[in-house]
């Protein structure tokens, strides 16, 4: 009776889509040119720092490291050529220069060359076993040629130590894990980083969706009571809330969570209530809630 009953109610989407084409083709087109600007303002600060290292090796043409500084933003620039000559002027002024070949497989990574970047990772971590940049860096090149098991190693060591790992060592070791088939593994993993960097929204999220693509309802409602405590704006995780609820057979807290979504935007101010996403998002909470009070009267639901 109850999945007859959900059934006729439209599924809500996780997040409400921005609005009409015309919105959404001029928030593109300004993205676009905002990129553009920016891209054009970053080359031009590179050059200017190539134009005064270049000027620093001028009165100090022996100076290992000025190379290996331009060498770097050069590889930022993506100068691959002009990159290469500097780590190898670098090395002739300099052989004690121990992270060269990090800098190098860094470089051919950049550029695609997956193995080149492995073979100079894998003679670099020989020596420098405990590098935690060097180990991600081996790890997201042994993920592009399938080497699952051997990047989640190296993720797990980078982490363990990172004094402050970053969400992504997370997330990207979850997604491999979950890619063999281990979402268990992938799930402690991202409650560890959670965790141990307090709280990280983003590592949330992905468990959450973990735990939704599974079907564990009651795993996923515990993640987005505590996102929705942690979140200023509240809104979109009550319809989030909701939406679960309502997946879990559990109409009367759905009809709930979707009152208190709308309240939420009625509390907000009126220039973001006017926003195209919040009017959607209103639309959407507008029409559960009718339809759920509607089946709500066919099927009370009983007294607890």
């Amino acid at each position: 009776m109850t999945g007859r009953v959900i059934n006729q109610i439209s599924p809500a989407p996780h997040l409400p889509r921005v609005g009409g084409n015309r919105f959404t083709l001029l928030c593109l087109a300004l993205a676009v040119g905002l990129v553009s600007v920016m891209n054009a303002e970053a080359h031009g600060a590179l050059d200017e720092r190539i134009r005064m290292i270049t000027a620093q090796i001028g009165f100090a043409t022996n100076n290992a490291q000025l190379y290996l500084q331009r060498a770097e933003l050069h590889r930022e620039h993506k100068d691959w050529k002009a990159a290469l000559v500097d780590y190898d002027r670098a090395e002739m002024l300099d052989a004690r220069l121990t992270r060269l070949n990090f800098f190098r497989a860094g470089m051919f990574s950049d550029m695609g060359e997956t193995a080149k970047a492995r073979a100079l990772m894998d003679n670099y971590l020989v020596a420098n076993t405990n590098d935690a940049e060097a180990l991600v860096l081996r790890a997201r090149e042994r993920a592009k040629s399938g080497e699952g098991e051997g990047a989640v190693a190296d993720f797990s060591r980078a982490i363990q130590l990172s004094a402050e790992p970053r969400p992504e060592f997370f997330l990207e070791r979850a997604g491999l894990l979950e890619t063999a088939g281990r979402v268990e593994d992938a799930l402690h993993g991202l409650d560890e980083g959670i965790k141990q960097l307090g709280g990280a929204i983003a590592l949330q999220v992905r468990a959450l969706d973990m735990d939704l693509k599974r079907t564990n309802y009651t795993g996923a409602l515990v993640r987005v009571d505590k996102i929705l405590e942690a979140s200023p704006r509240k809104e979109m995780w009550l319809e989030r809330r909701g939406w679960i609820l309502l997946q879990a057979g559990r109409l009367k807290e759905a009809r709930d969570s979707y009152a208190a979504a709308e309240k939420a935007i009625k509390n907000l101010p009126a220039r973001l209530q006017e926003s195209a996403a919040m009017r959607e998002l209103s639309l959407m909470l507008e029409k559960q809630l009718a339809e759920l009070d509607a089946s709500l009267k066919i099927r009370p639901v009983p007294a607890r």
